[in-house]
């Protein structure tokens, strides 16, 4: 019966309605800026960031700064 599926994806969808309120409410961890020192380590790596791993980076410091949790996946490639 096709009742069952429906219902099943407006159960998971209520769930993630209410656990992305609950996220919402939540207060979490705000790490400071970059210090001096994070910049000397970031300026010792042999190879340089291409666009998008500088925005990727600049998006995760972002959230990381922010008393918001942080809800984010960042997944790469190597490049070999």
């Amino acid at each position: 019966s096709s009742k069952k599926p429906k219902k099943r994806v407006k159960e998971i969808a209520y769930d993630l309605i209410q656990l992305y309120a609950k996220r919402k409410m939540q207060k979490g961890y705000a790490y400071g800026p970059d210090t001096h020192m994070q910049h000397e380590l970031e300026a010792s790596f042999l190879f340089e960031d291409t666009p998008d791993q500088y925005s990727a980076t600049q998006d995760v410091k972002k959230d990381m700064e922010s008393e918001q949790p942080m809800d984010r996946l960042v997944c790469g490639d190597v490049g070999f």
